[in-house]
């Protein structure tokens, strides 16, 4: 993972690496399914196609992501399927 300039969304993003069969995953604000295209989205609540508080739950988020990128640490991410 790293973080950089999303051209999309003109600010700074985690962008997923070495994604097998993806390119671009980022995680990023918002609240419907109409707001990703296979990035993930946070928040603090959810509900049937709904994220609730994304942005207070990524600013959040990112801020120590931010500040263990900026300090050198690695930042790994693991997602788990429940299908």
């Amino acid at each position: 993972m790293i973080i950089d300039l999303s051209k999309k969304f003109k600010r700074e993003l985690p962008l997923l690496l070495d994604v097998p069969n993806f390119d671009g995953i980022r995680i990023h604000i918002g609240n419907y399914p109409k707001d990703t295209e296979g990035c993930i989205l946070v928040g603090r609540s959810e509900k049937e196609d709904y994220v609730g508080e994304s942005r207070i739950a990524f600013e959040a988020l990112f801020a120590k992501m931010k500040a263990a990128y900026d300090g050198g640490e690695d930042i790994f991410i693991s997602i788990e399927s429940e299908i």
